[in-house]
Formats: C-alpha cells, structure tokens, sequence
C-alpha cells in the first residue's frame, strides 16, 4: 500500500490565457493564484511497510531466495589489498555498519546496528533507552562467539518487510554464510507505527472536511 504524497502548489502553475480578456487575465490569475495558496495543505509521509507483512514475505521470490544459508561476501574496497580490506571490514563492523552480497542471488545488503551493542574486545557494556521498533539488544556482532569469525545480527526493512539478516563472516577470507528471516517483533512495532500514522491522517481529512461545509 502507498500513502499519496500530496505536493501541494508549490511548482510551476501553468495557465491558459482566454481570448478576449488580454486586459483583465494578469488580475484574473493573480487573485486565483491566491485562492489557491489560500487553501490548506496536507503532507503525507512514505510509509515505511506494507500492512500485510507476513505474507509477502512467505510469498515473495525475493524473500524465498534468501532464507536459506547461503554464501556472503563483503563487497567493498574490492581493488585494494586483502589486509587494507580487512582492515576496512572491521572498522566498520566497530562502526555499526557493513555491506554484504549474497552470492547465490546477487543481493547487496547494507546492514547497519547501534554499535554499543557490539561486543569485542575491550567493549564495555551499556544500557539503552528501550526502542520504540522493538528489542534492538540482539543487534550487532560478535567477535568472541567463535574465533576467527564475527558473528552479525542486523533488522533491515526490504520490499516494505521487516527482515534480519543472521550470519557470520571470517575476518580473514572475508567470507561466510547466513540468511534472511521474517523480524516478528519489529514488524509489529512497525505496524503499530503505520496504523497511527493512518489515523492522524484520517483524522486531518476529517477535520478539513468539517471546516470546509
């Protein structure tokens, strides 16, 4: 589903000039270019999901594709050496952020995470305010669950769905595996984001109605 995004009269405005009335048209336009202006506006913003989220997920090729294990590889920095590239990988890992391609299918997810909630070596634990878009605290990496590998959890909103991508990726070949799965707890948050959304903008229209009769 597609909220429309009214954009209002702020663009160009052509008009048409009638025949005859050469003297009169500027004064005619100006005063309807200012009834115009005069008339209430409302924005609408992009929803982020679609109201049916677990379906599409169980029917969609591209969901079906990716949630079953398969090969990863970290994608950027491909033309500079193995150890810089490396190098690269865990820096943005420590920064909340990595860019990963699916090999089986050719999918190029950028994950991203709130960094505190990494652990590796010398991190330190902290505590979050809770999140609105649900329990963000299994998010992130993990350097020691096995060496020579980090470990990464990360939500993504893909095709109007609510997804995490879990896998794991050895710091050395910078390769490894993992899948998509349907995220239950932030689809939820996401729907109740969206319903509330839907209800304001009812209740604007509403109001606009009102005030108009």
């Amino acid at each position: 589903m597609m909220i429309p995004y009214n954009h209002g009269y702020e663009g160009n405005l052509a008009v048409r000039t009638p025949s005859g009335g050469g003297h009169h048209s500027a004064a005619v336009y100006s005063s309807s270019l200012e009834k115009v202006h005069k008339s209430p506006r409302i924005f609408f913003k992009m929803p982020r999901v679609v109201p049916n989220q677990r379906e599409r997920f169980e029917k969609e090729e591209i969901f079906k594709k990716n949630t079953k294990d398969q090969e990863v590889r970290y994608t950027p920095y491909r033309e500079r050496p193995m150890h810089e590239r490396q190098t690269k990988f865990q820096q943005g890992l420590r920064e909340g952020h990595v860019e990963v391609s699916l090999s089986g299918t050719g999918l190029v997810l950028i994950l991203t995470w709130n960094p505190i909630h990494s652990t590796s070596a010398g991190s330190s634990s902290s505590t979050l305010a809770p999140s609105p878009f649900g329990d963000l605290s299994n998010q992130g990496c993990d350097f020691h669950k096995e060496p020579g590998k980090v470990h990464i959890r990360a939500s993504l909103i893909l095709n109007g769905v609510c997804v995490q991508w879990r896998g794991w990726i050895a710091l050395d070949r910078l390769e490894g595996a993992g899948k998509l799965e349907f995220d239950e707890e932030m689809a939820q948050a996401e729907d109740r984001y969206l319903q509330q959304q839907i209800d304001y903008y009812n209740h604007r229209l509403k109001d606009l109605d009102n005030n108009n009769k």
